[in-house]
């Protein structure tokens, strides 16, 4: 079944599909640019000769009625996007046409188009409502041009107005059901909350009519720290920039972190004179940050806590192993229990230097190597007096526990060979512990002595002492790559990745 409109078209422009019933029959120009037209005139020939002039504009329909109540007959039935009406008509006249027009479809545009003098009704019809008062006159072209280009403002201007009504409907809508605070408050020259949405007072107990009231409500409710964050926003354009965290007090006394986002609202001269923006409700989060950092303190208390029992049970094996050797005589046993407590001592001191820094989980290495050399020159007594020890590693350079020990234990192993065995009768011994970054994530960890060199047997891929097989088996253990240089003295290199 066809509609109105397609008998119409029909009639107009001939049997083809009606664009209301059949879009896709519609030129380019598209169905929201059709301007239907309702016009009412009591001479036939004024309807026929304006309806067939207007309608060569395919974008324009035009439908007509004889009189007013024919018309207003119409417009109960069908819509339109404009009324253009005679003055001078019998029964209903065309200023009381327009008076109805306007107390039952209210801003539909109307155009009195008619052959009374202009001084004599113009400002009658204005005063009623018209949109545009047009004089018939001979020139029949340039009217009908000029009624043409009033009928195109009248409904353009209704259609602009009509779209920013919806916009503004559908922005209220949010608002007003948004689950944040929406609002705009200006500052200066006084203080005015032009609008606050209703979910503030689900959030704060105060409702929007209170703060339309109080503006000086929406300051009063910024805990006291707040106030001159928001203070510094309207100094600073800068401070605007990315959101704030603020505390706000509800009515009933509760505190209530918010996270706002604002915008300026600038005056002529660019200063800021106001502020729009949302509010969100954080506490929940802060609550779970506050949980999250409790948890976080007493993990690291029962880590450091870890740390320091295994730090002392360390040392308590280090003592046995002590008091164990004060029975033995035969020297290599003793060195091989002090080698074991060197060993326990380098881990050792891993567990005690992660239980008193700020880190639970990285090893500053320069701090550890000055650390374990010091104890290892304790430890060998004269065999270190007189050697020197030159330690080059980057402050800034930390690892893991696990690569700490490992690393650690190579180090132990390689100083204490050198010590025990580099420097018989040599001048200005000396010792260098060396950590370098290289590209990416890789190390690169050398300890050289200036003494008399390794044995030219000694084959590092087939160590025969346990000492070398646990700086091949470390180095592994860390993925690394372990190199001899004997050119000059013995300088042992590892290169490896670490996280």
């Amino acid at each position: 079944m066809s509609c109105w409109w397609s008998a119409r078209y029909e009639q107009s422009h001939g049997p083809q599909a009606c664009p209301a019933c059949h879009p896709a029959a519609l030129p380019w120009y598209g169905w929201s640019r059709m301007i239907r037209v309702l016009f009412v005139d009591d001479d036939p020939d004024i309807l026929v000769i304006t309806k067939k002039y207007l309608e060569v504009n395919p974008e324009i329909w035009v439908d007509t009625a004889l009189t007013a109540n024919d018309a207003l007959s119409l417009l109960q039935v069908r819509q339109y996007d404009a009324v253009i009406s005679d003055y001078a008509m019998p029964g209903i006249g065309g200023s009381q046409f327009l008076r109805i027009v306007r107390k039952d479809f209210g801003d539909l545009p109307v155009i009195i188009f008619t052959g009374r003098d202009r001084s004599s009704v113009l400002i009658e019809v204005l005063n009623t409502g018209a949109d545009f008062f047009l004089q018939k006159g001979a020139d029949t072209r340039a009217q009908f041009t000029e009624l043409e280009s009033m009928l195109r403002q009248a409904v353009q201007r209704r259609r602009a107005e009509q779209a920013l009504r919806e916009s503004e409907q559908r922005f209220r809508l949010l608002a007003e059901n948004a689950i944040d605070v929406i609002y705009r408050v200006r500052i200066f020259p006084v203080l005015v909350v032009d609008y606050i949405s209703p979910s503030v007072q689900e959030l704060t107990g105060y409702s929007p009519e209170e703060f339309s009231r109080r503006p000086e409500l929406f300051f009063e409710m910024i805990y006291p720290g707040g106030r001159r964050s928001i203070k510094t926003m309207f100094r600073d354009k800068n401070a605007l920039n990315g959101p704030l965290t603020l505390q706000w007090l509800a009515k009933d006394g509760k505190v209530i972190w918010v996270e706002q986002q604002n915008v300026p609202i600038h005056a002529s001269d660019g200063s800021v004179i106001g502020l729009e923006g949302v509010a969100r409700d954080i506490s929940d989060r802060k609550q779970i940050e506050a949980e999250l950092k409790r948890s976080l303190a007493d993990r690291e208390m029962l880590i450091r806590e870890i740390h320091h029992r295994v730090k002392n049970n360390l040392q308590v094996i280090s003592s046995l192993l002590y008091l164990g050797s004060s029975g033995v005589c035969d020297p290599k046993t003793l060195a091989m229990l002090e080698e074991s407590r060197n060993r326990i001592r380098s881990i050792a001191l891993i567990h005690e230097k992660l239980c008193r820094k700020d880190s639970i989980t990285r090893i500053n290495f320069a701090d550890y190597i000055e650390s374990f050399t010091t104890a290892l020159r304790s430890t060998y007594g004269k065999k270190a007096a007189g050697v020197r020890f030159s330690i080059r590693i980057d402050p800034g350079i930390e690892f893991g526990i696990d690569e700490g020990i490992a690393l650690g234990l190579i180090v132990n192993e390689l100083v204490s060979n050198s010590l025990k065995y580099a420097f018989n009768g040599r001048d200005n011994p000396e010792v260098t512990i060396k950590m370098t970054k290289c590209e990416g994530d890789e190390y690169e960890l050398s300890v050289a002595d200036n003494g008399q060199g390794i044995d030219a047997s000694v084959d590092i891929g087939v160590p025969g002492t346990l000492g070398l097989s646990l700086v091949k088996n470390l180095t592994e253990q860390i993925g690394g790559s372990l190199t001899l240089d004997r050119t000059s003295g013995t300088h042992f290199t590892v290169r490896f990745h670490a996280t």
